[in-house]
């Protein structure tokens, strides 16, 4: 396992490059520092996969992804196993001039990352930066029109400023004594990228016989002649500095960009909110538009699984007892326990991860969470590979036959509680298979108010209740159970009225156009058969 922070991370970076580049797809996880909704938002039985989009997006700059976990599992057709490589990354955005990213942290969120030992101090301190498209834009027409210079300027600490004034000084004097072509050097914080940049560009800025260049932890100065330091600036050599400091702040957005143009399968657990919070975070502003959105990752991303819809559908045709308990742990463990026989395929750590030893192999740390989401992925696939041949075989069958086998539930995206049962990022979301909803109506004259209707209806929980007015309501229901035993408990109630729901008859405005519809015409043919009488 790779443990990437800002320290190590182009070296880390390599590595996946490799990974990526030779396995046969790649799992992820994502730990945030909460869910982006605000205190209004539930999930809710009467929600489409527009209407929880439309619900969520803006609220996305409330939540952070603070650690990533991505497990490259590579197959080995001659030893007939996969190898697993896990990486976890950890991530957090750098201030930078009038750059200043705001979030929301839940006392639960952390509590429950506490709970499960998260390093904060890691993620604080050596976080990986990240820009996506919309801010890179930005910044770089900061940079070219000067005003992120003025920004950063403010933004330096007292013994910041002192120390280019110094070193500016210090170059002053040396170039009076030191001919063309010399160099002097000076020590740098290399994850400092907001001095760093300055400083190049005050020292370019006050001294025209010199040039400037970074060289891993240090800022080279080299004296040059007019026709050279004319030469770099016609070449486009003024904007290097720049182009680097935008380099050094992309960080996490490179491994995004990695993930989709290798177009691997990609795989999750009830992965709804990683796709749309990586997306914003590391890509690009969501889109307004569901549809859009839908169609712009289906595009970076063509082929993705979710092993929490993967479960829900073989739970389904199988009616598996086991397949109930669906948690990414839950899951992990059924497949491993040698009791239940799952014993296809054979996955293997990498010998050289820290997961090898078990100590480290904690739920809700996002590296080893990736690694069990392609663990299960691949008997989960294992398992639909066997229904459709009818048989328990002995032999493994390869990846192309697996990967076929759960193909009709590609790029199906798992939503909880809503009114469909997920998302289709290829096209058209499913119909909703929920019953229909119920209409609620208070008898006589007496109000329904919200407690009211919470009272009545908490025994059947989990129901989702919208108030129409002030006598009437909408209940959703998950399942028929559920809308057949409230029928039949409110059939003979006094105190409220309880019958499926009829657009003509319970909704005020579809009645208003059938009145309009009926009344209009006759209204018209009256009045014109006693005009022409």
């Amino acid at each position: 396992m790779f443990e990437a922070t800002r320290q190590n991370f182009e070296e880390v970076l390599n590595e996946l490059q490799y990974e990526i580049k030779n396995c046969s797809f790649v799992s992820l996880d994502c730990e945030f520092t909460s869910l982006p909704a605000d205190k209004h938002f539930e999930n809710s039985f009467f929600d489409s996969g527009e209407d929880r989009f439309n619900s969520i997006r803006n609220n996305l700059d409330h939540a952070l992804i603070l650690q990533v976990g991505i497990t490259p599992f590579k197959y080995n057709r001659d030893l007939k196993h996969y190898r697993a490589n896990p990486f976890k990354f950890y991530v957090f955005p750098r201030v930078f001039g009038s750059f200043d990213v705001s979030f929301l942290c839940k006392s639960a969120t952390i509590q429950f990352l506490c709970n499960h030992k998260f390093d904060f101090n890691k993620g604080f301190y050596q976080g990986i930066s990240y820009l996506n498209r919309n801010d890179k834009e930005k910044l770089l027409k900061l940079l070219y029109d000067g005003t992120l210079l003025s920004s950063l300027e403010e933004n330096l600490n007292h013994d910041e400023i002192n120390e280019i004034l110094r070193i500016c000084e210090l170059i002053s004097n040396w170039t009076e004594s030191n001919s063309d072509g010399s160099t002097i050097d000076f020590p740098i914080d290399p994850f400092n990228h907001s001095f760093n940049y300055l400083l190049q560009e005050r020292i370019r800025m006050f001294n025209n016989q010199v040039w400037t260049y970074n060289e891993q932890d240090k800022v080279v100065v080299k004296k040059v002649t007019k026709y050279e330091r004319l030469e770099f600036e016609e070449k486009g050599k003024l904007a290097d500095v720049k182009e680097k400091f935008i380099d050094s702040l992309l960080g996490f957005s490179k491994v995004y960009s990695l993930l989709a143009s290798s177009k691997k399968p990609l795989v999750g657990h009830n992965l709804y909110f990683d796709l749309l919070i990586m997306y914003h975070q590391f890509y690009e502003h969501i889109p307004a538009n569901y549809f859009k959105y839908k169609e712009n990752l289906n595009k970076l991303f063509p082929s993705i699984y979710d092993t929490k819809f993967l479960s829900y559908q073989l739970h389904r045709i199988t009616k598996q007892k086991l397949l109930l308990k669906n948690s990414l742990g839950g899951l992990y463990e059924l497949f491993q326990d040698a009791d239940t026989k799952f014993y296809y395929p054979f996955v293997q750590l990498d010998p050289k991860s820290i997961y090898c030893d078990s100590v480290e192999q904690k739920k809700h740390d996002a590296g080893w969470d990736s690694f069990m989401t392609g663990f299960v992925f691949l008997k989960l696939a294992d398992q639909f590979a066997q229904l459709k041949r009818n048989s328990r075989l002995t032999d493994e069958m390869t990846f192309i036959e697996l990967l076929t086998s759960v193909k009709e539930h590609e790029n199906k995206i798992n939503i909880a509680r809503a009114k469909v049962s997920h998302l289709n990022l290829e096209g058209k979301d499913p119909p909703s298979t929920r019953p229909p909803l119920l209409h609620v109506k208070r008898t006589g004259k007496q109000l329904l108010t919200k407690l009211e209707l919470d009272a009545f209806f908490k025994k059947y929980e989990p129901v989702h209740k919208k108030l129409l007015n002030n006598n009437s309501a909408l209940i959703a229901v998950p399942n028929y159970s559920s809308f057949k035993t409230i029928l039949s408990d409110f059939d003979n109630s006094d105190l409220l009225k309880v019958e499926k729901y009829s657009l003509t008859r319970h909704s005020n405005s579809v009645r208003a156009c059938y009145v309009a519809v009926i009344i209009v015409p006759l209204v018209l043919a009256a009045w014109a058969g006693y005009k022409f009488k």
